[in-house]
Formats: C-alpha cells, sequence, structure tokens
C-alpha cells in the first residue's frame, strides 16, 4: 500500500476498525492515528529533534477531535520553530496528576500485599 495517499476526514476516523495487529493512518505533516487491537484509537505526532525521531501522543479519539488534533499539531510546530522542544514541555506533569498517581500506586500496592497475604 505504499503510495497510497488516504484522506483523513471525521467520518473515516469514526470508520478505521481495529485489526489483529496495531496500524497508523496518516494525516499530514506528522499526524497519525493509531488503532488498537483493542479498538483504542490514539492521535500520535512524529517529528525528528537531534537527527532522532520521537512521537507525541495528542490524546484519544474521540475525546480529541480530527480538529482539535490538527490544532495542536500546528501549535507543537509552531513552537518548535521558535526553538522549543516538546518532549521538556510534557515531561512536567501537573500536581494534580502525580497526586493522582500516588494514590493509584498506595491503593495498588495495598490490594496487592493484601491478596498476597490472603494466598498464603
Amino acid at each position: 500500500m505504499k503510495g497510497v495517499v488516504i484522506i483523513v476526514n471525521e467520518s473515516s476516523v469514526k470508520r478505521a476498525k481495529p485489526r489483529e495487529k496495531s496500524y497508523m493512518i496518516r494525516d499530514e505533516r506528522g499526524l497519525y492515528l493509531r488503532i488498537d487491537p483493542s479498538g483504542g484509537k490514539y492521535w500520535i505526532l512524529r517529528y525528528c529533534e537531534n537527527k532522532k525521531e520521537h512521537q507525541l501522543s495528542l490524546g484519544t479519539y474521540p475525546h480529541i477531535s480530527l480538529k482539535e488534533a490538527r490544532m495542536k499539531r500546528d501549535e507543537i510546530q509552531h513552537a518548535r520553530s521558535k526553538g522549543e522542544s516538546p518532549s521538556r514541555k510534557t515531561v512536567q506533569a501537573p500536581l494534580c496528576n502525580s497526586r493522582r498517581l500516588y494514590r493509584f500506586r498506595s491503593y495498588f500496592s495495598t490490594s496487592r500485599s493484601i491478596k498476597t497475604a490472603m494466598q498464603q
């Protein structure tokens, strides 16, 4: 299928069905929609920095529409043209997310130790 250009629009995104293996639908200027075998659809931005290819997740479909994904891609590319690195920007997670992660980890470790004790 090399050389075949698929024009991505909202209806083609909705109709994309899962396959046995993950696959990507290319939009334009580095934007891809990855479809997993489980049916999850993820917007991915692929870009090169320091001679290495990077992938940046922009969100899931339908939470992020095609139009919003394209707008995010344009914002990131505009920031990159100013010299900003999107990979450095995403490392700084908001405080609320780190609290949720801490709660999840503490709950998971507690429930795991209880299950282990019950099995013995």
